[in-house]
């Protein structure tokens, strides 16, 4: 899930709920939230959220760190 600002946050949240109802006999999806390119907010917010909540993980597009599209 990318991230911009604090409502994508909301909707990641309640697409896990849905995805871990929908998967209760595996061991569940794989949590991941992204910071928008460019966002600073959605940087801070991701990093806060994957402190907040371990089950989930940071994804990170490196190649455009990198400038490599």
């Amino acid at each position: 899930m990318v991230i911009h600002e604090p409502a994508d946050l909301d909707f990641a949240m309640a697409m896990a709920t849905t995805c871990q109802n929908m998967c209760a006999a595996s061991p569940g999806p794989q949590l991941c939230v992204q910071p928008g390119a460019g966002s600073t907010t959605g940087t801070h917010l991701a990093i806060r959220h994957v402190k907040q909540y371990p089950q989930w993980r940071l994804s990170l597009q490196t190649h455009k760190w990198l400038g490599v599209r």
